[in-house]
């Protein structure tokens, strides 16, 4: 478990070096990736491998890097208690464009953090996960992902409060499917 742990500046290089700013990313994430060899062999090696993408892939909003993670078969859930609404999206595509309106939402993450993150290997491959983004509206959230035998996240629950004043339009339209 990590105490108080920042999420890594925004860096389209490996999770490894944090040297540049969300600022600094000029990768277009508003359309789906080409289907390469590069994607069809991404494997992680364990749970920590995995999170390692997935932290890195959300803190620089990297849509390419995070869809990795996830599988057809994958189910994303979330509840947005500020909105008190609840949507379900199944599939990579789905949850790319889950992923880019949330990205879209979280405009300012000067403040965003993560002071719970608990990997599990064993007996059940998982992460809890704690984190929040004030500067963006996101007072709380928490999330749950479950791994399958290849690492892939094949269902993850996210709980969150949004304050309304600070979601976007976009993000209210997800949440209200």
């Amino acid at each position: 478990m990590a105490d108080n742990q920042p999420l890594p500046p925004a860096s389209s290089e490996d999770s490894n070096n944090n040297s540049t700013t969300a600022n600094e990313d000029s990768t277009d994430k508003s359309t789906p990736a080409a289907s390469t060899t590069e994607e069809k062999e991404y494997t992680a090696a364990s749970v920590q491998d995995a999170w390692n993408n997935h932290f890195a892939a959300f803190g620089s909003q990297d849509l390419d890097r995070i869809v990795k993670d996830y599988t057809e078969e994958s189910v994303l859930e979330c509840y947005d208690g500020g909105s008190d609404k609840r949507t379900k999206v199944v599939g990579i595509a789905s949850i790319r464009a889950f992923f880019s309106t949330l990205f879209e939402s979280l405009t300012d993450l000067s403040t965003l953090s993560a002071p719970v993150i608990e990997i599990t290997e064993e007996p059940f491959k998982q992460v809890f996960l704690c984190w929040s983004c004030s500067s963006s509206g996101v007072t709380f959230a928490h999330d749950t992902f479950f791994f399958d035998e290849h690492n892939k996240i094949i269902r993850q629950n996210i709980g969150c409060v949004i304050e309304p004043k600070k979601a976007t339009s976009e993000w209210r339209k997800v949440m209200n499917k």
